[in-house]
């Protein structure tokens, strides 16, 4: 019994043996991280046949920070993988922000990273091969004591991040300092140990955005927003605070688990075949060779192996519960999200906005519906509740394709395309193959044949277009009653179907019924190693085996043998789709306007410079530029190069007509500039080794190295030296031109210019077509010197780069300066003043700022040292409710009675009826000053305003809390200035 489980184990290694380098580090990211990573991966720019669709929601305001939230759609078509978000299917909550991270080779905080490596010429000894792909990390991991050192990390984890600003991309580390890919000058760090447990990014503004932040609750309990794989390191890092420059506002963000169920269907055929190498493999009459007694019935028998298992995974990624923003120490505002914790899946249900006094100031609901098959989850409606009249509200209405038979997430990916998608007709593409495979006759002996395997469950792996259109936006209805509808068609590769969708049509119907469509026609093609799908979906290992004679088992002889191990894959490999996941790009596409009735309006036509991947094999370490291994070409393992990935597809022209004439024409050129590059080296382990010593099997250390050094090590390993460039694409010009008749009439030009540091605008020159020149240049905290104190470079260690401190515009012989001058007021950083110099002549003082409030909000400020402006802020610093000319500060704080009041009404929440009084007395007070007052309704708007002759100007609301009217009161009567009608469109 104890021989028989032994070997059983060791058969059940051996057909899972397969990879590239460590393969434990499973990924742990929840699908709200996926979705929002697809947007980084995959662009949403009609140069990958993509429109945007987003829906504001609400928009987070303090005084020195903003967050947009809003919910995004991407429309590429339905994966093979595809998991439901918070929303359902591809609806993305976008606004917050995240890291996340895949683990290349052991993760970096695990094990020293092989510095060696960071050099393009590098050749590895054994040591750094076999330590960077051993199998035995779970087994501890120790260092040999024949070879120290052996495991040392040979790869760069790649992380992604989100922020709220918009700007997203990816970054490796050097030591616990990390460098983004695009550049963008952002200072990020990690920190934690023995595993890595907070990142910050600070934003060139200063800006601070931390993630995975230890937080305290309000029992006391410590909690940190983070999600780990099931090895226990963490994959995702969720923003927990962002912090103003200033440090006086900050956004908190908090998270529930809800349960989470995950699965999903690993599809793959492992065939075992071609013993090489053997000795005594034979099935001798009355015994068997210890070589056969393990692999006579994997080789003979079972020599494929079709794994047709579902993967479940019950785990709690962390989802948005509720965001809170500061002013200072006090609360201005909270978002609460709610769920439907009924379902299996959890959803957000609604989303409510209150202010500090627990007002409700936007509610928005969202209704999901079942599809037709009801195995998938989509949004039906987003409603955005009247808060005057919770019974009314405004909708957003989908509709989707959708197909009766459609199977539950994780059931898709039974039914895979080439590359990925979801097929209705998809399955594996082996299907008759005949291979060579050994099986025992009659007598017991084995023998060499050519057997035909038929992997069950074939399917067509074309793409299937109307199987990737499930789930995907067909139409949206707005609340006044106007429609999008999308219409789809596959991406082409020439004349092939490739992975994915792009947008063929938008129909946009107004509310008095007609219709404007877009119509759009594209020229592309994919990569070419994306086009061979056959090989790769196709991974070929070599196994050797070594037994040793053990008497106790009844065994006899010694055996060795090698074999080889394919495995087939069901789904398309994510190391060719790692930096960018869209399989066809498109340098032209035109778009057509058109009306219902097909007339042409006109058309666009883009013109985009693709940046496509390179492509290659690993090396041998022997020298090969292509590794060849065993028997054929098989053991050539694909390669897609990091390097300049972050050029992406930009835009190069822009084409208008009007009919058949062309009306105008943009071109923009781009120069990529390059920071840094950093290398590192994955290792491919084509041959994996097995050991079968004395009374058990063996899996050490030693037992490998036995088996590879010295003489197997080119045999059994490929590396590549692996460049990542930090670096980004800069638009350098931009013209302009416009026709008339067919003709050009007038150009303008303008080219810009960098900083070779942080690689922000520096100069822009716009010429015109009567040669008029005008020309700006730009200097920021890094490179200016303060006349009164030495700030600058404090700002500059703090990040804060961006602010323009001096601006000089010449147009012809003339020429202003403008120089704002900062100065640190406490821990922050304000302007002192601003100064205007025209002609070289000397600068003057023409603004000055003499006082801010404990939350930077400027209190007093003069102009030519003649007007003087005092303003009186409320509201917990976040509005000013009087600005007085003509009076400075100390006879505004006199007639008030004193300082501390005005500093009290600036931490006020809002000012009560006798405030305001007090305020409008000033009038009174002080006689020769020019007062306007102002009342505002928190995290809505204006209210009132009324300027110095007495005269008040009134801000009217919608139910949905948008500027509806403007009036005055002349008398009784109602005089109204503006009115505003609020039509919806496709975002």
């Amino acid at each position: 019994m104890k021989s028989k489980i032994i070997l059983g184990i060791a058969i059940l290694l051996c057909l899972n043996t397969m990879g590239q380098t460590v393969d434990y580090f499973k990924q742990g990211i929840s699908p709200q991280v996926a979705l929002m990573n697809r947007f980084g991966d995959y662009p949403v720019d009609l140069s990958n046949g993509l429109v945007d669709i987003s829906i504001p929601l609400y928009t987070i305001q303090t005084s020195n920070l903003s967050m947009p939230l809003q919910l995004k759609f991407h429309a590429s078509g339905l994966r093979a993988d595809e998991r439901e978000g918070l929303f359902g299917i591809r609806w993305a909550l976008a606004g917050g922000g995240h890291v996340s991270r895949i683990i290349k080779g052991y993760p970096d905080e695990y094990y020293p990273f092989n510095s060696q490596v960071n050099n393009p010429d590098y050749r590895p000894d054994f040591n750094t091969l076999f330590g960077t792909t051993s199998t035995l990390y779970k087994a501890g991991g120790k260092y040999n004591s024949r070879f120290t050192g052996l495991y040392r990390d040979t790869e760069h984890d790649v992380f992604s991040y989100c922020l709220p600003s918009g700007k997203s991309g990816k970054f490796i580390l050097d030591g616990t300092t990390g460098y983004s890919m695009p550049y963008e000058p952002l200072n990020i760090y990690v920190s934690g140990t023995p595993k890595y447990t907070d990142i910050s990014i600070i934003d060139d503004d200063g800006t601070t955005y931390r993630f995975g932040e230890l937080r305290t609750l309000s029992d006391k309990t410590k909690i940190r927003y983070a999600d780990a794989n099931e090895d226990g390191f963490y994959t995702t890092w969720h923003l927990s605070t962002i912090i103003s420059a200033n440090k006086q506002d900050t956004i908190q963000i908090d998270y529930k688990k809800p349960t989470l169920r995950t699965d999903s269907w690993n599809k793959t055929l492992i065939i075992s075949r071609d013993l090489h190498d053997n000795s005594a493999f034979q099935n001798y009459s009355g015994f068997k060779t210890v070589l056969y007694e393990v692999l006579g019935e994997l080789l003979t028998e079972n020599y494929f192996k079709q794994r047709d298992d579902r993967d479940k995974v019950d785990y709690s990624p962390y989802a948005i519960s509720s965001i809170q923003f500061k002013g200072g120490k006090s609360k201005i505002g909270q978002i609460d999200f709610i769920f439907n914790d009924s379902a299996q899946q959890p959803y957000i249900c609604e989303m409510i906005v209150r202010d500090k006094l627990n007002n409700l100031i936007k509610k928005v609901l969202f209704h999901l519906k079942k599809n037709l098959s009801g195995k998938l989850n989509l949004l039906d409606r987003v409603e955005f509740v009247d808060i005057t009249n919770l019974n009314n509200s405004a909708k957003y209405v989908f509709d989707y394709y959708d197909y009766g038979s459609t199977p539950a997430c994780g059931d898709l990916s039974a039914n895979s395309d080439w590359w990925g998608y979801y097929s209705r007709n998809g399955g594996w593409f082996l299907s008759d193959n005949n291979i060579g495979v050994i099986y025992s006759d009659d007598s017991g002996n084995s023998k060499y044949t050519t057997r035909a395997i038929k992997a069950e469950n074939c399917g067509y792996k074309q793409s299937d277009v109307e199987g990737m259109k499930i789930g995907m936006l067909k139409s949206i209805r707005y609340p006044t009653g106007g429609a999008t509808q999308f219409h789809y068609k596959g991406n082409l590769e020439g004349s092939s179907l490739c992975g994915g969708l792009s947008i063929e049509r938008i129909v946009n119907t107004q509310e008095d019924g007609t219709d404007e469509i877009r119509r759009f026609a594209y020229e592309g093609y994919a990569p070419e190693y994306l086009r061979s799908r056959e090989s790769n979906l196709y991974i070929e290992n070599e196994i050797e085996w070594y037994m040793l004679k053990d008497n106790s088992l009844h065994l006899h002889d010694v055996g060795y043998g090698r074999y080889i191990q394919h495995t087939y894959l069901n789904t398309f490999p994510n190391q060719y789709t790692e930096f960018h996941s869209n399989i066809v790009c498109y340098p032209t596409v035109t778009e057509y306007i058109e009306s219902e009735q097909g007339i042409s309006h006109g058309k666009i036509v883009y013109n985009y410079n693709i940046q496509t991947s390179y492509f290659s094999y690993f090396n041998s370490i022997d020298g090969y530029s292509d590794f060849i291994g065993y028997g054929n070409n098989a053991y050539k393992h694909g390669y897609v190069s990091p390097t300049d990935f972050w050029q992406g597809n930009n835009l190069a022209a822009k084409t208008i007509y009007r009919g058949s004439q062309k009306v105008k024409e943009h071109t923009y050129t781009y120069t990529p500039y390059r920071k840094r590059r950093m290398y590192d080296m994955p290792v491919f382990r084509y041959r994996h080794h097995n050991a079968f010593i004395q009374s058990g099997y063996g899996s050490s250390a030693q037992s490998e190295l036995d088996m590879i050094y010295p003489d197997c090590v080119n045999r059994t390993f490929a590396y590549k030296n692996q460049e990542y460039s930090i670096g980004t694409d800069r638009l350098v010009r931009e013209v302009e031109t416009t026709y008339y008749d067919g003709s050009p009439t007038s150009t303008i030009t303008k080219e810009f210019k960098y900083d070779s540091t942080y690689f922000l605008l520096s100069e822009e020159k716009t010429t015109n077509s009567d040669g008029n020149i005008i020309t700006t240049k730009y200097k920021y905290p890094f490179n200016c010197s303060n006349f009164i104190e030495d700030v600058y470079e404090e700002m500059v260690s703090k990040n804060i780069l961006s602010p323009v401190v001096e601006k000089e515009t010449r147009n012809g012989n003339a020429y202003q300066t403008t120089v704002t001058n900062y100065s640190k007021w406490g821990t922050s950083f304000y302007p002192l003043n601003i100064t205007y110099a025209k002609d070289g002549y000397t600068p003057i003082p023409q603004i000055v700022y003499h006082n801010y409030s404990s939350q930077g909000k400027p209190m007093y400020a003069s102009k030519d040292d003649a007007v003087h402006v005092v303003y009186l802020w409320s509201y917990n610093h976040q509005y000013p409710v009087a600005a007085i000319r003509n009076a400075t500060y100390v006879q505004v704080c006199d007639a008030l009675g004193g300082e501390n009041y005005v500093k009290e009404l600036a931490d006020t929440t809002m000012p009560n009826p006798s405030d305001l009084l007090k305020i409008n007395n000033l009038r009174t007070a002080l006689p020769m000053a020019m007062i306007a007052t102002y009342t505002y309704q928190p995290l809505v708007g204006r209210l009132t305003e009324t300027d110095p002759s007495g005269t008040t100007t009134h801000y009217v609301y919608g139910s949905f809390g948008r500027l509806k009217e403007i009036y005055i009161m002349e008398g009784r009567e109602k005089k109204v200035l503006e009115q505003y009608n609020h039509y919806y469109r496709n975002q």
